[in-house]
């Protein structure tokens, strides 16, 4: 292990027993190693035309009927 290595566990470790874990659905994304289109925004180097060339996006069926009752839902408790 590099110095730099051992000094950064070692400054860290108060942080890691205050800072929450890691979720199921950041895992994959942390996994994956890219944040996409987000990440070149947050960048300041975002590549719209990269980003218009992917089309766009669509919800599978299961996803939009998740959405679809969930909005109706809400537009029954608000009325």
């Amino acid at each position: 292990m590099s110095l730099a290595s051992y000094i950064g566990r070692v400054a860290m470790a108060p942080f890691s027993k205050a800072l929450p874990s890691i979720g199921v659905t950041e895992r994959p994304a942390l996994d994956a190693g890219t944040v996409d289109f987000e990440g070149e925004l947050f960048d300041g180097n975002p590549n719209f035309d990269a980003l218009r060339a992917r089309g766009t996006n669509h919800l599978t069926t299961a996803k939009k009927n998740f959405v679809d009752t969930r909005r109706l839902r809400l537009q029954r408790n608000a009325g």
